[in-house]
């Protein structure tokens, strides 16, 4: 990356957003860590950091799902992995709702934000406050 790029708080912001979009969550966080050094308080870059747990509980949950439709391995053994998946994904669900907030608190018009939050809180089981509901079905009209 150019050093003219490397202190911008929003190339980084689309750095990692491409990052984040090929699965590559560890170098993601890097990248995401260097813009908020520079600006901790950058909506998109603080979404950015709970894409990138949003969508690595993603992927692990699609891999438990691969699993309950698999018949390869006993039963027991995919329940171990599945329950080890579960395991797993609840810190990264936590790490995403964590982010999600902040970015809720620094902009709470962002849609894409809002709806991730949403669907964050649902798999935690958290509540869901009336106002963030209402922003969410207002953008399925």
């Amino acid at each position: 990356m150019p050093e003219k790029y490397a202190t911008s708080a929003p190339v980084l912001a689309m750095i990692a957003n491409h990052l984040v979009n090929a699965s590559e969550y560890e170098k993601a966080e890097g990248v995401i860590k260097k813009g908020l050094a520079i600006d901790e308080n950058n909506a998109n870059l603080n979404f950015q950091m709970a894409s990138r747990y949003f969508f690595e509980a993603i992927v692990n949950q699609d891999q438990q799902d691969a699993l309950m439709k698999s018949k390869e391995g006993s039963y027991s053994e995919r329940a171990e992995k599945i329950n080890e998946l579960k395991a797993a994904q609840k810190p990264m669900l936590e790490a995403a709702h964590e982010w999600s907030e902040k970015v809720y608190k620094l902009n709470p018009n962002d849609a894409q934000n809002n709806v991730m939050l949403s669907q964050i809180k649902a798999k935690l089981l958290l509540p869901i406050p009336e106002e963030l509901k209402a922003k969410v079905d207002s953008y399925r009209q």
